[in-house]
């Protein structure tokens, strides 16, 4: 850390409140790198910059980064908890720790809002007053689970929006084999449907006893009528609901709804085991992986995980089993208490049923971890053989980190070229280093001229970034291979561009054949590689081909959506450039404004009940 950074840290810290909140430190680029809350502002935060030999490795090196910190003072200490939650979500901080791809656990969502509710599989879970199961760590879980509902259940699974006594267009094949009752119709009773409903959220949640009784009543009296076929398919349909939950019966277990918590701890990982107890028997069984957690204590991680997990889940049981008791126990009791608008507990079993199975689930976060580091670890050394074998063939001596960049064009004919620049840290991705280009200077479908126009822009404003030793650069540091999406045309026009900079940047062709698969790698003066000659970097190689492709597509097809949405919504009356933008905005494309309730586009700045009323009859006329 430099002088003048301790300087100014040294300033901040003697001007600290005694307050409550939540302070965020920052590297000399700005980024936030940890989030923590504070009972006291001044005594925690000056506690890291004395030397102490009570800090551990991570804690030092993490220190070593500070340039700079904020706070955010709180009324009390719940406050600072709830903020330190959604703050950590928000920025991500690197020594943090932190549940890996949180954002990418699914949930089950039905939409209980709508006159009609549908179920379906989602990503996101917004608190938009429907109804959410989950999270799921296994997401082929839930959409088996929504796959046999449907075929339980003849509830409309299409997009259509839909409510009684309005037509919606023709029925669907799956009304045809009995899949659906054809809401689209306008003529389906809502207390028949919503009966369904009701079944359907009691399965979600484990209450399958009364449905079962149900079915198999119906069956019986199908089959003393001797109307055997009928009985085969209310039998499958008890099949499907017991296979959509676990036969684990917990009988001596006190409390109805629980989760017990199993963790292991290794290396850099630790494994979170939920077990979820609902009507005394386990429905649930996830894994959940927290990254950043080495010389944390037990304590320490238990509770990063309950705040991340808990303050994202729509469900939060009335007790909670944990192996050992944590600092903050007391507070984040309390905010879950909140959340659920019931009483909430967290505790350590001694003995008995709760003990065993506390001990059931860290016996499994102990072999999943295990299995995960060995993946892992396997994972990473083919990586590293992938980079050595690229760097050899590129004939890179260097060693350390290596950058890799990937160049791609797309058009319509010629029409809106745009490129793009996808970036490698290694076999790893680099999304905030990806880059998007509208090709300004090339008329038609030409490829050579666009490619050498993108990098070109590329490599010319990272020698600015080196001339003007620009703190917060956009194109340092420069890459060590540059991957083309061509062959040798492509290659040797890219190679004219690096040798005008005089930049050490070796560029390579990714050849494809005519099914658009990667077929060679091209280098200047060299017969091309089959892909097929490379022992441990296909993979990679490959990655890097259809990543560059998916990504040039993908800015091609947003950027002409948005184009002819502009100019659709230009036509509506009332719609001037501003209130186009906010649209443009908030709804990312066609499909997603079409959908949109008038609820939805009224939140847009701009926007008013007669306006939205205007939006969506424009494209219910189109």
């Amino acid at each position: 850390m430099s002088k003048e950074f301790s300087e100014n840290l040294n300033n901040k810290i003697k001007l600290l409140p005694e307050n409550s909140g939540v302070y965020l430190m920052k590297d000399e680029n700005g980024t936030i790198i940890y989030v923590g809350k504070a009972k006291v502002l001044k005594n925690r935060v000056t506690q890291y910059f004395r030397k102490n030999s009570n800090h551990t490795p991570k804690v030092l090196k993490m220190v070593e980064n500070i340039a700079d910190f904020e706070y955010i003072i709180t009324n009390n200490e719940m406050e600072a908890l709830i903020l330190e939650c959604n703050l950590i979500k928000k920025y991500r901080p690197y020594y943090n720790i932190l549940m890996r791809d949180d954002k990418t656990y699914p949930y089950i969502k039905i939409t209980t809002k709508d006159e009609y509710p549908k179920l379906f599989v989602t990503r996101k879970y917004i608190n938009d007053g429907n109804k959410y199961f989950g999270p799921y760590a296994n997401a082929t879980y839930a959409k088996k689970a929504v796959s046999t509902i449907n075929e339980l259940y003849p509830i409309a699974m299409c997009k259509k929006e839909l409510k009684s006594g309005v037509k919606k267009g023709d029925v669907c094949l799956n009304y045809h084999i009995g899949q659906c009752l054809g809401v689209c119709q306008g003529n389906i009773d809502t207390k028949l449907y919503n009966g369904y409903i009701k079944e359907i959220i009691d399965i979600l949640n484990g209450r399958t006893s009364k449905i079962i009784q149900s079915l198999e009543n119906k069956m019986n009296s199908y089959s003393e009528n001797l109307d055997f076929e009928n009985a085969g398919k209310v039998r499958d349909k008890i099949f499907a609901i017991k296979g959509l939950k676990s036969e684990q019966n917990v009988s001596n277990a006190n409390a109805d709804n629980m989760d017990i918590l199993g963790l292991a701890m290794a290396e850099d990982m630790a494994c979170v085991q939920v077990y979820a107890l609902r009507d005394k028997k386990i429905v649930g069984r996830e894994n959940y992986i927290l990254k950043g957690q080495n010389e944390k204590d037990v304590s320490e991680v238990l509770s990063a995980f309950i705040k991340q997990f808990y303050t994202n889940t729509p469900f939060i049981p009335p007790l909670i089993l944990v192996e050992k008791e944590f600092d903050d126990i007391d507070n984040i009791t309390d905010l879950l208490t909140n959340l659920k608008s019931k009483k909430v507990e967290i505790k350590v079993p001694v003995k008995g049923e709760k003990k065993k199975l506390l001990k059931l689930a860290t016996d499994n976060a102990k072999l999943n971890l295990e299995n995960i580091i060995g993946k892992e670890k396997q994972k990473a050394l083919m990586e590293k053989k992938a980079v050595e074998e690229i760097n050899e063939y590129a004939d890179i001596k260097k060693e350390g980190n290596f950058r890799y960049e990937a160049y791609d064009i797309s058009n319509t004919s010629g029409v809106d070229s745009v490129g793009v620049m996808v970036v490698f840290d290694g076999a790893k991705r680099n999304y905030k280093a990806y880059r998007k280009f509208k090709v300004k200077s090339i008329e038609g479908p030409n490829d050579y001229g666009s490619m050498v126009e993108v990098v070109f822009r590329r490599l010319n404003r990272a020698q600015k970034e080196l001339k003007q030793n620009d703190e917060n650069p956009r194109f340092l540091p420069l890459p060590d291979i540059i991957f083309v999406d061509g062959g040798i045309g492509h290659v040797n026009a890219v190679k004219n561009v690096v040798d005008t900079f005089n930049f050490n940047i070796k560029v390579l062709g990714l050849g494809k054949n005519n099914k658009h698969k990667l077929k060679e790698v091209v280098k200047s003066n060299e017969e091309a590689r089959n892909i097929r000659d490379f022992e441990f970097a296909v993979k990679l190689l490959n990655d890097i081909s259809e990543e560059v492709h998916r990504f040039a597509i993908d800015y091609h097809k947003n950027l002409r959506s948005k184009s002819f949405l502009k100019t659709t919504l230009e036509e509506i009356e009332g719609i001037g450039k501003v209130k186009c933008r906010n649209l443009l905005k908030h709804f990312k494309n066609m499909e997603d404004l079409k959908n949109a309730p008038i609820e939805e586009i009224i939140k847009v700045d701009g926007m008013n009940e007669e306006l939205a009323k205007k939006v969506k009859d424009h494209f219910k006329n189109d």
